[in-house]
């Protein structure tokens, strides 16, 4: 299925922005303690803090619709005359398959063993499982946000074929990776020891 210019544009423009501000605030929150923090951690954070973003800056908004059930949002929008259904989640760099996202897995996988008559009916409604991936990561920021189309081919076996690749300010993923905190160097303290002459001067 092909999607209009308008439909990623406003995706770039309502929703890429989100998912860069929440990657940047977990990348700082994480920085104030990186030893004792995991990029599952990473993961943790940066789902919330963008649930939190596009459940509030979303909920009325004139072109993109949300429903939430389970903690999952579901965003819509009509491009073209049908109606476009898509999620957001944490992918894998390379294969831009979720890293967890079960509830979106379990409805792929519910596709694919349906009958070829009713995933073709599927298809023609426009029902494939859509989504917003990004992949993150302490060591090297925040790397791609792409569109992409998820499809199990077995069980708990799944590819994803991206649709369009989103833009962005490469210097806002630059300016905020996580390093190892430098050792801080403690000023050596050392006493003078004073020449007796000089000892009797002070004393007087």
């Amino acid at each position: 299925m092909e999607l209009s210019k308008n439909f990623f544009h406003q995706v770039e423009t309502k929703i890429v922005p989100h998912i860069i501000a929440a990657v940047e605030a977990s990348l700082r929150a994480i920085e104030q303690d990186p030893p004792n923090f995991t990029n599952y951690s990473l993961g943790c954070n940066c789902w919330d803090n963008l649930y939190n973003r596009i459940s509030k800056n979303l909920a009325n908004d004139d072109y993109f619709n949300i429903k939430i059930s389970n903690k999952v949002i579901e965003i819509s929008a009509i491009d073209a005359g049908n109606i476009i259904k898509f999620y957001f989640y944490r992918v894998n760099e390379q294969t831009r398959i979720p890293n967890g996202a079960k509830s979106i897995k379990v409805y792929a996988q519910e596709q694919c063993f349906l009958s070829d008559e009713i995933q073709d009916l599927i298809i023609h409604k426009n029902q494939s499982v859509f989504a917003i991936g990004y992949d993150v990561s302490m060591i090297n920021g925040l790397g791609k946000i792409t569109f992409d189309e998820l499809l199990a081919i077995d069980k708990n076996k799944y590819q994803a074929a991206t649709i369009h690749t989103f833009e962005y300010d490469t210097d806002l993923s630059s300016e905020i990776i996580i390093s190892q905190p430098e050792e801080i160097q403690q000023p050596i303290v050392t006493k003078e020891v004073l020449p007796n002459s000089q000892k009797e001067v002070n004393k007087k």
